[in-house]
């Protein structure tokens, strides 16, 4: 099974112009995960099954607690600093 990106716009197209970009504004498009796509030849149906990428999720997850777990050792770096640099002749 191989991951599709569709690309979808949210407001209905202007279809009387010739490119895509004229059809579809930038900030209108959206990009759509697809697990499993089937197009049927001399039809006009797509079938689209959406399924949810949990492993992606999970890390993402993983990279923000990473990131919270940086902020607050650069910070308690930083504190622990001020308290052995500081002036102690005050």
């Amino acid at each position: 099974m191989a991951q599709v990106q569709i690309v979808a716009c949210t407001v209905a197209p202007n279809i009387t112009t010739t490119t895509y970009s004229s059809w579809c504004p930038a900030a209108n498009r959206r990009i759509l995960l697809v697990d499993d796509i089937q197009i049927q030849a001399g039809q006009a149906i797509v079938q689209v099954d959406r399924t949810h990428n949990q492993q992606a999720y999970d890390d993402m997850l993983v990279m923000f607690g990473l990131f919270i777990l940086a902020l607050v050792g650069i910070w308690g770096a930083k504190q622990l600093l001020n308290l052995f640099s500081s002036d102690t002749e005050k």
